[in-house]
């Protein structure tokens, strides 16, 4: 499977492509063949791209004229409470994770005005939120903590001495007269 995946890699490349292509019966975009290559499982990627909202608004930046007139900037609304692609434990880990995405109404908001058309803005939408929601959901490996070495210690504490003894040289002397 990750040999297709590798051998496909070139086709993801260029975004103007927008076939599909079809793995062991799972149709993908090159968006998500692109998240599939990052996922330790290939049947993990879950696809739920039908149930985002898309509202349009006039964007700033680049275009000249055409700012003011055509409304390029789309925001990508998502239930994530609602949705019917993923279990309950996994909605539970992508609210926890992405709770500061997540607006009061429960809905995944991702609003994208970089490009010049609407429509490749709404590429680039998809593509954040499928990759914020698959992130989410990776698991993070958990930290062994590590003990520190003995020649570590001891290297600092000699050199906490040698400073000590630095500042000690530095001390006003004061005369004994016995």
């Amino acid at each position: 499977m990750a040999l297709v995946i590798s051998n496909l890699l070139w086709f993801c490349k260029n975004p103007k492509k927008n076939l599909l292509i079809e793995i062991n019966g799972l149709k993908l975009s090159p968006l998500l063949l692109k998240l599939a290559v990052f996922m330790p499982n290939f049947e993990d990627v879950i696809d739920f791209t039908y149930e985002i909202k898309f509202k349009t608004a006039r964007s700033g930046g680049k275009g000249g004229q055409n700012v003011n007139k055509v409304e390029t900037m789309v925001e990508g609304y998502w239930p994530v409470n609602t949705s019917a692609e993923f279990t309950p434990e996994q909605k539970a880990r992508i609210n926890e994770k992405l709770a500061n995405k997540i607006n009061a109404e429960g809905f995944l908001l991702v609003k994208s005005q970089v490009e010049r058309s609407q429509l490749a803005n709404k590429q680039l939408v998809i593509k954040k939120m499928l990759a914020l929601v698959t992130k989410s959901l990776l698991q993070d490996k958990p930290r062994k903590p590590t003990k520190i070495p003995r020649a570590v210690k001891e290297k600092r504490i000699e050199s906490k001495k040698r400073t000590g003894e630095i500042k000690d040289t530095r001390k006003k002397v004061i005369p004994r007269f016995d």
